[in-house]
């Protein structure tokens, strides 16, 4: 009956990995059309070289790891932690890439002119910032049993992140409509630009939202990022229930043992200064007697 009405939902954690996958396929339509848009306008030939630059000079190559990590997390079974902790880190890492600019430019700030570029600067920048502290915080907490911090942390950033998305989408449809009739010829570039560039800080949204997700609890972490049944997860948590209840019955011998202890201490005391005070009065005895003695001689 427990393992039944305890049993993790999968629908709502399945349906937010989908909309993960659908966002970054969505930003590799956008980044495909706009590198091949823009070299065929400039007469370049693409490698692999340089698509692989592009890639992580707007933020592809976080992308890619986000589906990675959706798929590990959707597909498998086995060594599903190892993986999943990995492509966190790996997440986390290539978020910290995309960020770089927010800290390299941050003393720039102060000659933005208008506010549009102020707008437009913590837009683009903050959604990774948010991805990179959101991630910061799941692998502190990875090993945790309740991860409450966690969550917090990731529920912060991704109301930080949805607001400058929101933002950032607000500024791109307005230089779209002031800008697209002027671009002729390369209108569809701009477009396919404008697509991966809300896809990027909508997929570094989406991630903080999937964070905060599987650490709302500790039976949606094992089961959807450890890999474990609820049969299972419910026997950890047992366990570690057990685990924590023997630790307060300890933690209170050892308060009741100090205690002890310390009367004890003081036992040993009052036992040592009353062998010390009958031995002083042995000790007048003696001197008494030899004086006595020394009379009747006398």
């Amino acid at each position: 009956m427990e393992a039944k009405t305890n049993q993790t939902k999968k629908a709502p954690f399945i349906i937010l990995a989908i909309i993960i996958l659908a966002t970054c396929a969505a930003y590799f339509i956008g980044f495909g059309g706009y590198l091949s848009g823009a070299a065929a306008a400039s007469g370049l030939s693409l490698n692999f070289q340089m698509v692989l630059y592009y890639l992580y000079l707007y933020g592809g190559l976080m992308v890619a790891c986000i589906v990675v990590l959706m798929i590990v997390v959707l597909a498998l079974k086995n060594m599903r932690e190892f993986f999943a902790k990995m492509f966190v880190w790996g997440t986390f890492l290539l978020a910290m890439l995309g960020s770089a600019g927010f800290y390299g430019n941050l003393a720039q700030l102060s000659s933005f002119t208008s506010t549009d570029q102020v707008i437009a600067f913590f837009a683009t920048y903050a959604p990774y910032v948010a991805l990179s502290v959101a991630s910061v915080a799941l692998i502190v907490q990875w090993d945790d049993n309740r991860r409450k911090k966690a969550n917090m942390v990731s529920l912060v950033c991704m109301l930080v992140s949805a607001a400058m998305t929101i933002m950032l989408v607000s500024n791109v449809m307005t230089q779209m409509k002031s800008m697209l009739d002027m671009l002729g010829t390369m209108q569809a570039v701009y477009i396919y630009q404008y697509i991966f560039m809300i896809t990027t800080a909508l997929a570094c949204t989406l991630m903080c939202v999937f964070y905060f997700y599987v650490t709302l609890s500790r039976r949606k972490f094992d089961c959807h990022m450890i890999g474990m049944t609820d049969e299972e997860a419910g026997i950890v948590e047992r366990i570690e229930a057990r685990v924590d209840e023997i630790a307060d019955e300890v933690e209170e011998l050892a308060t009741e043992g100090e205690a002890i202890i310390e009367a004890e201490k003081q036992i040993d005391e009052a036992v040592e200064e009353a062998a010390q005070t009958l031995q002083s009065t042995d000790s007048v005895i003696v001197e008494t007697e030899i004086v006595v003695e020394e009379a009747e001689e006398k």
